[in-house]
């Protein structure tokens, strides 16, 4: 759709960042930090992706969901932090509207489609557990692939709507955002005015997905749980819960992050630099935090990381 951004009389927003830590030194202690753990997010990540498409043995459906939540950990932050870290270092705030409806955009989608790749997990492992002689069968590569990308495209739909209600708004001149990126909620606040239908419908559009992912997850392991209670052995029950450990921590976390920071910044007499640096460990943490899970909790994955250096220092 075209957008007049005459009409609209904001053709870029400044973002403010960090408002009480402007000073030289603070931006620069901020820049250290944030620069080191986004390269070891990176690294990270792509080694976990070089891992899962290098070694055949992992080739499952289960990887294929892991290789989806490595590439979502690696996109997420990636679409924030490398612009923040450019406004800690340069005075120049600024970013063009279009430019931050796209960084808004692809946020909210990666960030949904992370949700519905861990809710599709929860779906493989209840397969895995609850019907381990038909699960080959069930939970094929193919399928896996085809649930990921609809989890992909449900994700670009449910944002759809909410990238279309903030594009059609009209802004009367206020164009700086007290965040760390161009997230919808404060640009949504820049409006000449909010409607209650608008505050409505995207609280509406937000809401679905979260209830939709959390239904998929608890029934999933609510069926697990009935499922292992039911083993006589106790040590089928301890295989059970270890297939299932790396998927529950990463879930934990996840949810836990999610709803720490939504209550935490709510909190009366929270100073907005608290609120935003709470922002950033939700965007950073995760994806710095799940590739160790992984490694540590997944016998499979610790084999390939040995094989494969074993044969790079054999080469």
């Amino acid at each position: 759709m075209e957008f007049n951004e005459t009409t609209s009389q904001v053709s870029y927003f400044i973002i403010v960042g960090f408002p009480g830590l402007q000073d030289w030194p603070s931006r620069t202690a901020l820049f250290s930090v944030f620069f080191v753990i986004y390269v070891v997010v990176l690294f990270e990540n792509i080694v976990l992706m070089v891992i899962i498409k290098w070694d055949e043995k992992l080739h499952s459906p289960m990887y294929i969901f892991i290789f989806n939540l490595t590439l979502l950990d690696l996109t997420i932050p990636s679409v924030t932090i490398p612009k923040m870290l450019c406004y800690l270092m340069s005075d120049d705030n600024s970013i063009g509207f279009r430019t931050c409806i796209a960084q808004m955009t692809l946020f909210l989608i990666f960030n949904g489609a992370e949700g519905l790749i861990l809710a599709a997990m929860a779906y493989d492992r209840y397969q895995a557990i609850c019907n381990p002689l038909n699960y080959h069968s069930v939970v094929t590569n193919n399928i896996a692939i085809r649930l990921s990308l609809c989890c992909w495209t449900a994700a670009i739909a449910s944002v759809s709507p909410s990238v279309y209600f903030i594009l059609i708004k009209q802004f009367c001149g206020q164009n700086i955002i007290f965040y760390f990126f161009c997230n919808s909620a404060s640009i949504a606040a820049l409006g000449c005015s909010t409607s209650k239908t608008f505050s409505t419908i995207t609280l509406f559009l937000g809401l679905v997905p979260t209830l939709v992912i959390l239904f998929s997850v608890v029934f999933s392991y609510t069926k697990i749980l009935l499922a292992v209670l039911a083993f006589g052995n106790s040590e089928n029950r301890w295989k059970a819960f270890s297939t299932c450990a790396s998927h529950l921590i990463v879930l934990a976390i996840f949810f836990l992050i999610l709803a720490f920071v939504s209550i935490f910044s709510r909190v009366p007499g929270i100073s907005a630099d608290a609120v935003i640096l709470a922002g950033v460990i939700q965007n950073i943490f995760p994806p710095l935090v799940n590739p160790i899970i992984y490694c540590l909790k997944t016998k499979e994955i610790r084999i390939s990381i040995v094989r494969l250096m074993k044969t790079n220092i054999i080469h």
